[in-house]
């Protein structure tokens, strides 16, 4: 199926979810671009290569094609300045988490059959430490979310104000402490679990400026 009859199809979906006859721009501008955005998230997974500014052309040219009032957006002269965004969320770690979360909710389209484990962490207290060394200590709230798979091999981590989406893969169990190394191998995360599965110690370790963060309740 071409990009346009996938637009077209997702557009009628979508609008009747809604219970419209049409999307607005609002609408239907994220949802074309989170299309291309899965393409590339697919290809990424798949070890493929991919050109994010050629899919961001074709899958506007798509977009006319299969909703010719919407060139009105795309000869907006702000649209062009668009790209910068595109590319860099393009290579966002939570891409994928939320590209399930969109066309789940969004469209009723399931993106994979894989099902993800949430812990939140609610920081009070954090301690910050240069080369081993206690430097300060902070009393700010931080949230602490991580996104594990079923198998805890995998898991994207963020922090509210701080941090967005970083992924990680299991590198050590040591007890009820699991270590991860980002995929941007300057980050490192390890978090400790009580007996109830709560987190009790979230740890992150910024080991190209050796820097570690303790976040306590």
């Amino acid at each position: 199926m071409s990009r346009s009859k996938k637009i077209s199809e997702l557009y009628r979906v979508y609008a009747k979810r809604l219970g419209k006859n049409k999307l607005n721009a609002e609408e239907f501008q994220p949802m074309v671009l989170n299309m291309a955005y899965l393409e590339i998230a697919q290809a990424k997974k798949n070890g493929m290569s991919y050109d994010t500014k050629k899919l961001f052309i074709e899958y506007t040219q798509a977009a006319i094609e299969a909703i010719p009032e919407y060139a009105k957006e795309v000869n907006d002269p702000r649209y062009s300045t668009m790209y910068v965004g595109f590319a860099a969320t393009a290579e966002w770690d939570g891409l994928w988490n939320f590209l399930r979360d969109y066309f789940e909710s969004k469209l009723g389209v399931k993106i994979d059959n894989e099902s993800r484990k949430i812990i939140r962490f609610d920081s009070s207290v954090h301690n910050r430490y240069e080369n081993g060394n206690l430097v300060t200590t902070s009393e700010a709230l931080r949230k602490v979310e991580i996104n594990l798979s079923q198998d805890l091999k995998n898991a994207q981590f963020s922090i509210s104000e701080s941090l967005s989406n970083k992924e990680g893969n299991l590198i050590s169990v040591k007890g009820n402490k699991y270590i991860y190394v980002g995929t941007d191998p300057d980050f490192m995360f390890e978090f400790v679990l009580d007996s109830f599965g709560n987190i009790e110690l979230f740890s992150l370790t910024r080991t190209d400026r050796n820097l570690r963060i303790d976040y306590l309740e």
